[in-house]
């Protein structure tokens, strides 16, 4: 009757460890999609980023096939080439605002990569050998704890 008390006490134990582990499953779960959303949310901005710097690369080719129209006419050149600087400078400016918003998405890559990777090579697969070796520890004292009862009979 003892080691029938024991046993029912230990599997409370792992019970209770067992419920532990699925919280930090669950919360290593939540972390992942957490990470995973940053990335996907990441992904999406340099995608719209590097749409942008096309965009503007398009914009470039098309103020230099102006530029060129423009150099024909001698009277025009003066008054296009003060244009001309102006979309060149914005051009620039708007490609380097392009480019700090592509590092940015980068660095935000690089910053989530080593986490995601580090959830799921290490705390996702320590958690599952966690809660697997409770379920099996929790088995096998659910066994000894019958062949208990069938002895007692």
């Amino acid at each position: 009757q003892r080691r029938v008390e024991d046993m029912l006490a230990m599997v409370t134990t792992l019970e209770g460890e067992l419920t532990r582990a699925g919280h930090v499953h669950e919360a290593l779960e939540a972390a992942r999609v957490s990470v995973e959303a940053d990335l996907a949310q990441t992904r999406t901005e340099r995608e719209a980023a590097e749409a942008r710097i096309r965009e503007l690369q398009d914009r470039i080719a098309t103020v230099e096939a102006n530029l060129a129209d423009m150099t024909v006419s001698a009277q025009q050149t003066a008054s296009r080439a003060a244009q001309l600087e102006g979309a060149l400078h914005e051009r620039d400016t708007v490609i380097e605002e392009a480019r700090v918003q592509l590092q940015h998405s980068r660095d935000m890559i690089h910053r989530l990569q080593p986490e995601l990777d580090r959830v799921y090579t290490q705390e996702l697969p320590e958690a599952l050998e966690q809660k697997v070796s409770a379920l099996r520890r929790l088995q096998d004292l659910r066994s000894e704890i019958e062949l208990l009862r069938s002895q007692l009979w």
